[in-house]
């Protein structure tokens, strides 16, 4: 699967139209006998301690947001979030975008997923790490090049020119890579007051706290 994955030339996996329009950054070609293939998802999370137990060469790395930042997010991504559905009633459960176990939507689904990967990190030490969504934000540079010496990966002149190069412009699209470092606080002045309220609420006394900083 993970070969297939790394020779695939579909475009959805190589992201190939997105390049063309410039949302995504083209980097300088691969090397034939790579040692490492980087993978992002942010669906099947039901299958990644089953992974973990199946390749003992496999590392993760979970970029985990303030549950405001990242419903606020959801809800406000036109393809993520159903034109019909009610913000109002959908942004606790997702049920609005259910379509099978792999699919994680809402703020219930939020916690579930963030306590799964606390469990993997202190579980799989070696191989599962946190990083709080708004440290790499607040500081793209130091927080990359420790995320690449935890997983063993080379931090290039390529890989910092991208860094910087993706705070120094703000592409509209939601999908860009390129952002204006200040769309992590968009949250606290368009979501919902009560809505922000009842999610601090609930995860402030609890062990998810820590992604409230």
């Amino acid at each position: 699967m993970f070969h297939d994955a790394f020779e695939s030339e579909d475009a959805f996996m190589s992201r190939a139209e997105e390049r063309i329009a410039g949302h995504y950054p083209v980097f300088e070609h691969k090397c034939e006998d790579p040692e490492y293939l980087v993978i992002k998802m942010t669906r099947f999370h039901n299958l990644l301690e089953h992974m973990l137990e199946m390749f003992d060469n496999l590392s993760m790395l979970s970029i985990v947001r303030h549950p405001c930042g990242a419903i606020h997010s959801w809800l406000t991504t036109p393809r993520e979030f159903p034109i019909w559905a009610d913000s109002a009633k959908e942004w606790r459960t997702g049920a609005c975008r259910k379509t099978g176990p792999e699919e994680y939507w809402g703020f219930e689904d939020w916690k579930a997923v963030t306590r799964l990967h606390m469990r993997l990190e202190l579980q799989y030490s070696d191989r599962f790490t946190i990083v709080q969504y708004e440290a790499l934000v607040e500081d793209p540079l130091s927080a990359t090049k420790k995320v690449f010496h935890r997983l063993g990966l080379e931090y290039t002149d390529q890989t910092e020119r991208f860094v910087r190069n993706s705070h120094r412009r703000h592409d509209s699209d939601p999908y860009a890579v390129f952002k204006d470092p200040r769309v992590r606080n968009r949250w606290k002045a368009e979501m919902d007051k009560a809505m922000q309220q009842e999610i601090v609420t609930e995860i402030m006394d609890s062990e998810l706290a820590r992604f409230l900083v």
